[in-house]
C-alpha cells in the first residue's frame, strides 16, 4: 500500500487526530489506530481486511463490510476522554456498487449512555448521506442530494459549537445546508462503530478506508485537500 495518504491524513491537523484507521491490515481483527497517540485500535466483527476482490482506492488492501452484520468497534476510553463533542471531524472514503440502492447504511455511530449525545453519519433509504449530531436531546443534520452511481467516495462531517455549524461534505464539496443553533454536547461516548449503528444495525455493503476523527473543526483547506488521494 502507498504510504502518501496516510502521510496527508497526519498532517491535517495532527496534533488533533485523535483517531484515524487506514484499514489497510492484511489479515487479523484489529483495525491498528494511525492517529496522534495510537492504541485506539478498532476490533472487526465479521468485516474483512485485505479483501481480494477489489483493493483500496491508493492500491492497497482495504476493508468489506457484507451488508448483513459487519462492523468494527473503534471504542475505547483514551478516545472517550479526547473527544469532547464540542468541536469533531469525522471522514471516510466509501465505495458502493450502488449508491441508490434505497438501504440505510451506516458509516459511523456513536451515542452516550442515555442517547441524549450522538453523532452519526449515513446513507438512508433515500440514498441521501446524513451527517446528524445530536446533543443534549436535540438534533442537527445536514443531507446531500441523493447519490447515484458507484465507487469511491470522500465523506466528511465537520462540527463546530464555537462556529455554531454543522456541515457536510462530498469528494470535497460542501453539500445540503448547513445547520445551526447545534446545542451543547455534554455526555461521553461509551459506544463507537464504523460500517454500522448499534454493533451491526443497518450494516454497510461495500468497502471502508482511512475513517478518522479529529477534535478540532478541520479548515475548508484541509478538507478539500484530504478529497483527493494523492500525496
Amino acid at each position: 500500500m502507498t504510504t502518501s495518504y496516510i502521510k496527508k491524513v497526519r498532517r491535517a491537523g495532527m496534533s488533533a487526530l485523535i483517531g484515524y484507521w487506514p484499514m489497510n491490515e492484511n489479515d487479523g481483527t484489529t483495525a491498528w489506530d494511525w492517529g496522534k497517540s495510537g492504541g485506539r485500535n478498532g476490533t472487526s466483527s465479521g468485516a474483512i481486511p485485505a479483501d481480494k476482490f477489489l483493493y483500496g482506492l491508493d492500491g492497497g488492501p482495504c476493508y468489506y463490510f457484507d451488508g448483513s452484520n459487519d462492523y468494527l468497534s473503534v471504542f475505547s476510553s483514551a478516545l472517550a476522554t479526547d473527544f469532547n463533542g464540542a468541536e469533531g471531524t469525522f471522514m471516510f472514503w466509501a465505495y458502493s456498487a450502488n449508491w441508490a440502492d434505497s438501504a440505510d447504511r451506516g458509516l459511523m455511530y456513536l451515542n452516550d449512555a442515555a442517547y441524549d449525545d450522538v453523532i452519526y453519519l449515513r446513507k438512508y433509504t433515500d440514498n441521501k448521506i446524513y451527517f446528524a449530531r445530536t446533543a443534549n436531546g436535540t438534533e442537527k443534520s445536514v443531507v446531500s442530494a441523493a447519490l447515484t452511481g458507484s465507487g469511491w467516495k470522500h465523506i466528511l462531517g465537520v462540527c463546530s459549537e464555537t462556529g455554531d455549524y454543522l456541515r457536510l461534505y462530498v469528494d470535497g464539496v460542501s453539500v445540503g445546508t448547513p445547520a445551526s443553533s447545534v446545542g451543547t454536547y455534554v455526555s461521553d461516548p461509551v459506544a463507537w462503530y464504523t460500517g454500522a449503528y448499534d454493533a451491526g444495525t443497518s450494516p454497510w455493503l461495500g468497502w471502508l478506508q482511512h475513517g478518522a476523527v479529529w477534535n478540532i473543526a478541520l479548515p475548508t483547506a484541509d478538507i478539500v485537500d484530504l478529497a483527493e488521494i494523492g500525496p
